[in-house]
């Protein structure tokens, strides 16, 4: 249906309740009281359930139609926006003129009132999360492409030179991070602003930071999120077991510290285990050996870069036909990671691979491994005698594609020990085609990192 139809049925619907007795509700709507949009600070239309129902449907066909809309914005957000657009919108129309010429001036008005309020000169944020990291080990500041790493008193100092924070807000919560009592504050917008900076940073020793510009809020802040987990993974890709560092490397956003305890009855004795899901960097790591590591892998560190400049990038950035595929693979790769399920993590390890292999398969993935690591399909690559081909085959054959396809007669079997090494084979690839991609700043094509 077009824009303009749905506006006219809009129109048509207001018409008829405008001349109801009472407020539009009806018993089957989830919403438990008349609704309304506001046309400014002080007056309000009562609208139906189905008057809302069309203003999601405009909503969606404005999101739609309008591609360099839809890439700033995300449904969610345009919808709230253009429901308050209708609100004036509606007001300034005449009943008693024609459906037609209504529905053309509203929707003009809609679309105005969408356009100056998704401005791009003045859809710039900084989004700011509280992160683990190296824990108790405070190194100086560092950036990974468009995400900054600060220790949260640099963060703060920082925040209060740019005249973000107040200097009372910037004094309480410093004393709050230094351990100390405060007391409680007259209820204001300051007073807010100071909670939502000690909720957001949480006891986090660091704030992870990412600017974004042309999105909306919270397209935005989606996109600062991936940014700043892309980080996250590409650091923790540096230790042989990428997943227990990630288990540290948090985002107070995403998860927050805690014990997972489990409880089982045998022969009359109650059996508990502990698990707590927070792990630090060796105990050995120190700022020396990060800086060393940093230096050696520079080529490593720019490809990080770019696969992060091309996630908050609203237009073409430089080889995006190989960093897609690489930003592809290191998401699956942070999801598989973060998953708790064994089999579910392997379907994930291996779309990494299948990402970097640009869909091959098993093969696409043994050639991968042929022409990053110089391993062919007969290589003994673990410790009971297990060949290359023969991991990939049960982790590609039967963990992903059987498991997708719900043909895996071994589902109810434990997959923990093919996780294990679905993780060290992706995190190789990845690793791999990462450094390449570094050295290689002329090539843009996938399917290179398989030499093909």
């Amino acid at each position: 249906m077009k824009l303009k139809q749905l506006v006219s049925d809009i129109i048509v619907e207001l018409t008829r309740i405008q001349s109801a007795a009472a407020p539009p509700w009806r018993e089957d709507d989830d919403f438990p009281l008349p609704r309304m949009i506001a046309v400014d600070g002080e007056r309000t239309l009562y609208v139906s359930k189905k008057i809302d129902d069309l203003i999601d449907l405009v909503s969606l066909q404005i999101h739609s139609s309008d591609s360099e809309l839809g890439k700033r914005i995300g449904t969610s957000e345009l919808r709230s926006i253009v429901r308050r657009a209708f609100g004036p919108a509606l007001a300034a129309i005449d009943l008693d003129h024609g459906i037609s010429e209504n529905a053309k001036t509203a929707l003009s008005n809609v679309r105005l009132f969408v356009e100056q309020s998704i401005n791009r000169e003045k859809l710039r944020y900084e989004h700011c999360f509280g992160c683990t990291l190296f824990s108790r080990l405070l190194i100086p500041d560092f950036a990974i492409g468009a995400v900054r790493f600060e220790t949260r008193m640099r963060w703060l100092e920082r925040k209060r030179a740019e005249g973000d924070i107040s200097l009372t807000t910037y004094r309480r919560t410093k004393k709050v991070w230094s351990g100390s009592k405060i007391r409680a504050r007259k209820s204001s917008f300051e007073s807010m602003g100071e909670s939502d900076v000690l909720d957001a940073i949480s006891d986090c020793p660091y704030v992870c930071s990412i600017t974004t510009d042309g999105y909306s809020l919270g397209l935005g802040r989606e996109k600062a999120l991936i940014a700043a987990r892309l980080a996250l993974t590409s650091i923790a890709l540096l230790w042989q077991t990428p997943s227990k560092r990630l288990d540290g490397f948090n985002l107070a956003y995403d998860r927050t510290v805690h014990f997972q305890t489990a409880m089982a009855f045998h022969e009359g004795h109650i059996l508990a285990s502990r698990t707590k899901i927070h792990l630090t960097v060796d105990g050995n790591f120190s700022e020396e050996k990060w800086g060393s590591l940093v230096e050696e892998r520079e080529n490593y560190f720019s490809t990080a870069q770019e696969i992060i400049g091309y996630n908050l990038s609203l237009t073409d950035v430089p080889r995006a036909n190989l960093v897609r595929a690489l930003f592809h693979a290191i998401l699956w790769f942070h999801e598989g990671c973060r998953d708790r399920s064994p089999l579910i993590a392997i379907v994930k390890f291996a779309a990494a691979m299948d990402a970097l292999a640009c869909g091959g398969g098993e093969n696409g993935i043994l050639c991968l491994f042929s022409a990053r690591l110089g391993l062919k399909g007969d290589a003994r690559v673990f410790s009971d005698g297990t060949t290359l081909k023969s991991a990939v085959s049960v982790i590609y054959g039967y963990g992903r594609s059987r498991t997708m396809h719900g043909s895996n007669e071994r589902i109810g079997t434990d997959w923990s020990n093919n996780s294990a090494r679905a993780e060290q084979l992706a995190r190789l690839c990845l690793s791999s085609c990462m450094e390449w991609v570094g050295e290689n700043r002329d090539k843009d094509d996938p399917k290179l990192m398989s030499g093909l």
